[in-house]
């Protein structure tokens, strides 16, 4: 698959012929057809698309060699492919967004004309991105199929997602007997956005190894996905790192609790909180954590970090207001990773931040 400007020759125009999922079209260029800039004669279909619903658009002839082009245009089209459907057939999948898109049947070289089969097939919905928790010195075992998340080359990858500390560091491990391995971490909990590192190789053979540094605290994700797409079968992923030389706590943490479901500081949090700004006064050279967490019954792993995140900041927001300076203030947001107490419902002792405040203070 790829990306492609066709110019039509002046003109000339295209016809747009109407086609659905399921149907399989008998088509033919013809010397009367439009050409492109290039001289391939090329024919022009419509298709309605879903929101959200993933499509395969195949071209197949034994008369020429097919070349197909996608997009809102046919004569500026945004994907092409010229062989993905094996020999010299073309095939392109992609995800419809509600609109009609036009399809491009033409050939590959200029000047070509004979039959050919244009069909269209549903391949079902996005798949939603499942995430698996991993944590630091975890080795799993997983298995990629054609039900897992796509990318964006079409190759299926899973999700793992653990929590992190500023400047510590990751290393993650992909290993597979049976497809090329490729590993990237991303920022956040959704394997997507704002990519830390990414890798192929550095494994040996085919396997993968990176090696990064986190930024902040919150929530990251490893993608374990094939270098190629279509690509399925076992592999082993495993994170280790996290072994950062982290100063003592210089005094032990002072801890506010909240009710269920909310980021909202009760009259003893203030109180609590009150008294800590008062001990830490406006001074530079302190270093203050302020640790959010949740409870496991609160929600799932992206519930439970934004949640504790809230906390933190509503705790280090209300500790500015009473004097603190915000630079010496750190937030981390650990979700419902570490409670500190077991049993049924949200539990009041898991719902909490804590604080921690001295010279060197840390985690």
């Amino acid at each position: 698959m790829g990306s492609a400007l066709a110019l039509v020759m002046p003109g000339m125009a295209a016809a747009q012929t109407p086609i659905a999922v399921g149907q399989n079209l008998q088509g033919a260029l013809a010397s009367s057809d439009p050409r492109l800039d290039d001289g391939a004669h090329y024919r022009c279909y419509r298709l309605q698309t879903q929101p959200g619903m993933r499509y395969r658009v195949e071209m197949r002839s034994d008369a020429f060699d097919t070349y197909l082009g996608l997009g809102k245009q046919c004569a500026e089209v945004s994907e092409t492919d010229d062989d993905g459907a094996g020999g010299t057939n073309s095939r392109i999948d992609f995800t419809g967004d509600g609109q009609t898109w036009l399809i491009r049947a033409n050939s590959l070289s200029g000047g070509e004309t004979g039959s050919f089969v244009l069909s269209v097939s549903d391949l079902g919905p996005v798949p939603v991105v499942r995430t698996t928790a991993i944590e630091f010195g975890q080795s799993l075992q997983g298995v990629l199929t054609s039900t897992d998340a796509v990318a964006e080359d079409e190759s299926y990858f899973d999700c793992y997602v653990f929590t992190g500390r500023p400047k510590e560091p990751v290393v993650v491990e992909m290993r597979s007997g049976e497809f090329d391995a490729y590993t990237a971490v991303y920022r956040g909990g959704v394997c997507d956005g704002e990519q830390l590192a990414v890798d192929d190789d550095s494994g040996g053979g085919t396997d993968s190894r990176l090696e990064t540094t986190l930024p902040a605290s919150g929530a990251y994700s490893i993608r374990a996905n094939s270098l190629g797409s279509g690509e399925v079968g076992a592999y082993r992923i495993t994170l280790t790192g996290g072994a950062a030389v982290i100063p003592e706590r210089t005094f032990p943490p002072v801890i506010t609790y909240f009710q269920a479901m909310s980021d909202v500081l009760t009259v003893g949090a203030r109180m609590t909180l009150d008294e800590i700004a008062r001990q830490i006064g406006s001074d530079g050279d302190v270093d203050v954590i302020v640790a959010g967490h949740a409870d496991p019954a609160e929600g799932s792993i992206d519930f439970a970090i934004a949640l504790s995140q809230r906390r933190a900041n509503v705790v280090r927001n209300y500790l500015i207001e009473r004097g603190v300076s915000a630079s010496v203030i750190t937030t981390e947001a650990f979700g419902a990773s570490r409670p500190v107490a077991d049993g049924s419902g949200s539990l009041p002792e898991n719902r909490r931040v804590e604080v921690s405040a001295g010279p060197g203070s840390g985690w």
